[in-house]
């Protein structure tokens, strides 16, 4: 029954995709451990241009059971290097966004993630997290659920020739992650993608 109950959820969401903004993203819901699902936006085209635009996708994620949405801002790194001017614009965004999704029930994470930050870029989750704080300065400590990584090194092509010198750094990208978390002070839940088997 309860898989019964995720295949219908599952479809429900991928069929508003059909006839969503374009170039939105599947959703797809996970457990959680807090009641109800949560949704990934992958795409930070379809909000970041117009937050409360994104009112309506909200309101059909509510509907559906949905209480949290996990929200790609890895681009937040790359204006950090490249674009520093527009970055303040995108977190602005990303705030709205977030207020938005409060207003109907929905917390929301920061989530980011390139799998070479755990390899030969080490400054990306820094970098991330910089970006987070500057997100939970905006709203206050609490209105962010917190901030997740999903590097996962184990998706690069030369994963296998180099398995277990990958897993070492990647031992060391969640012990530094964690770290650097805990001594910028940030509230909520740190999420980092694990592989087991």
């Amino acid at each position: 029954v309860i898989l019964l109950a995720l295949a219908t959820i599952v479809f429900a969401i991928q069929t508003l995709d059909k006839g969503g903004a374009a170039g939105s993203a599947v959703t797809h819901p996970v457990a959680t451990m807090s009641p109800g699902l949560t949704s990934y936006e992958w795409n930070d085209q379809t909000w970041a241009s117009d937050p409360v635009g994104y009112l309506p996708r909200l309101l059909q994620l509510k509907s559906l059971g949905v209480s949290s949405l996990s929200v790609d801002i890895t681009r937040s790194v790359s204006l950090i290097r490249t674009n520093p001017s527009e970055l303040d614009g995108y977190l602005t965004s990303f705030v709205h966004l977030v207020k938005e999704a409060k207003s109907v029930g929905i917390g929301v994470t920061a989530v980011g993630g390139d799998p070479e930050w755990a390899t030969s870029d080490i400054q990306g989750a820094p970098d991330l997290l910089s970006a987070v704080a500057q997100v939970e300065d905006m709203l206050g400590p609490g209105v962010l659920k917190g901030a997740e990584f999903d590097v996962e090194p184990w998706g690069l092509s030369n994963w296998a020739a180099n398995a277990t010198n990958y897993s070492l750094a990647y031992h060391q990208f969640v012990k530094s992650t964690r770290s650097d978390w805990l001594q910028r002070n940030l509230s909520g839940r740190l999420g980092l993608d694990v592989q087991i088997g």
